[in-house]
């Protein structure tokens, strides 16, 4: 199955690379779920191609990449795990594969699109739209009704590694509906990101014009990000949601969603007030799981383990793969920055910092102000919970894709 994934991804990176090239980060997350090729995943096998094809038939895309402002952020960025990798004394050669991967295949997208708009920009709209009415309904129909075949199949086969768990968990009197993905945080993570960046191109450009329903889709794929059941993915929606506020905040469409996402909450009993609750009072909440006595908890055991590194950390995934597995009460270390301190250290912090502030940069020089809010609502998202085989580097795709979408094609803020 994977081997099978893999070819047909590459035969259609052959076939039309800047078009795909989108998809294939678009999948990022998912593809970084198959792990068949270990120690590499799935995007990363794929990525390492896409990398070579550049390399070969589009090297000119390559001048590109200092031109823009993502360059010195992921430059921070690949830098930083170099060091960490080189000094700490944990050397995973995956890490350094992926995070370069990662970095080349953000700024050849950037390069694409600037290069061809009204290719790469339509296409990958299409893309969101289709997929993300099957991420939204299949995300729906496992919080309704506590099955998830799919990854009952992908357990069995084993695509997923060994330590891939079914969420049966209940909250807000639903299941966590983890969708396609190994946890219920990624798909709350990944159906936002997805629902949110069609609403904003919705509003903004033309890009959505031809497509039927797309106020359903928003409406569909948000739920199914609160459907998770994470509290940090509903933070994220709520403070991204901030970019529709203007004059025209009373249109029919919006308030139509608003009181029909209200009626489907109630009619399936989802719990609303418990949310507000276990958000503003995380310790007292009935809700189980992460409250802001178990992020202290953590922070001193992540500060602890780099009592003697505190400079480049302990290594790339030493957070996740050592510290969790064998100390007590850590759990999966629920922030991007407990496991950044854990890995990388000080450098590693500054190096996030760095390419968070790169993606601002390019926000504004973009003129789209309002996508702010999208990533102030992730950076939120990410630094309470993890997001595991959500790299938070992918963030740049959707913010790439919302600002070039509104402004190549009938920017209307």
């Amino acid at each position: 199955m994977t081997t099978w994934l893999l070819i047909i991804l590459i035969v259609l990176l052959l076939k039309n690379y800047p078009k795909y090239l989108g998809l294939i980060l678009l999948l990022g997350t998912l593809l970084s779920c198959f792990v068949s090729f270990e120690p590499l995943n799935l995007y990363t096998v794929v990525g390492c191609f896409a990398v070579l094809i550049l390399v070969v038939k589009y090297r000119w895309l390559i001048g590109d990449f200092t031109n823009n402002k993502f360059f010195i952020g992921l430059l921070f960025y690949f830098v930083s795990i170099v060091l960490t990798n080189t000094f700490s004394g944990e050397f995973r050669p995956s890490t350094l594969i992926n995070g370069f991967v990662t970095v080349v295949l953000i700024l050849t997208l950037y390069s694409c699109i600037q290069k061809y708009p009204q290719r790469m920009l339509p296409a990958m709209c299409s893309f969101l739209y289709y997929f993300g009415w099957l991420l939204s309904l299949y995300g729906i129909y496992v919080a309704l009704t506590g099955s998830n075949p799919y990854i009952e199949m992908v357990q069995a086969n084993g695509w997923y590694g060994d330590n891939l768990k079914i969420i049966t968990d209940i909250r807000y009197n639903v299941t966590r509906t983890q969708s396609f993905f190994s946890m219920h945080t990624t798909s709350g993570c990944v159906c936002a990101c997805y629902g949110l960046a069609v609403l904003y191109l919705y509003r903004y450009s033309t890009l959505f014009i031809k497509y039927k329903y797309v106020t359903a889709l928003v409406l569909f794929l948000l739920l199914a990000g609160i459907f998770s059941g994470s509290r940090s993915v509903i933070i994220f929606i709520v403070v991204s949601l901030c970019f529709v506020l203007n004059k025209k905040i009373f249109d029919k469409r919006i308030i139509i969603a608003v009181l029909l996402s209200v009626v489907v909450l109630n009619i399936i009993g989802y719990d609303s007030s418990e949310i507000i609750n276990s958000i503003i009072n995380s310790d007292s909440s009935k809700v189980q799981g992460s409250s802001a006595s178990l992020r202290d908890q953590q922070l001193a055991i992540i500060m602890n383990s780099i009592s003697d590194t505190w400079l480049i950390g302990n290594g790339v995934g030493y957070t996740w793969t050592v510290l969790t597995q064998n100390v007590e009460g850590l759990f999966g270390a629920e922030s991007l920055w407990f496991q950044v301190i854990g890995d990388q250290g000080l450098v590693g912090v500054i190096a996030y910092l760095g390419f968070f502030i790169s993606c601002m940069s390019h926000i504004i020089e973009m003129h789209q102000k309002k996508v702010l809010f999208f990533l102030a609502g992730f950076v939120i998202c990410c630094s309470l919970t993890s997001l595991p085989q959500f790299d938070a580097l992918y963030i740049a795709v959707f913010v790439i894709i919302m600002t070039g979408g509104a402004k190549f094609f009938c920017n209307r803020i």
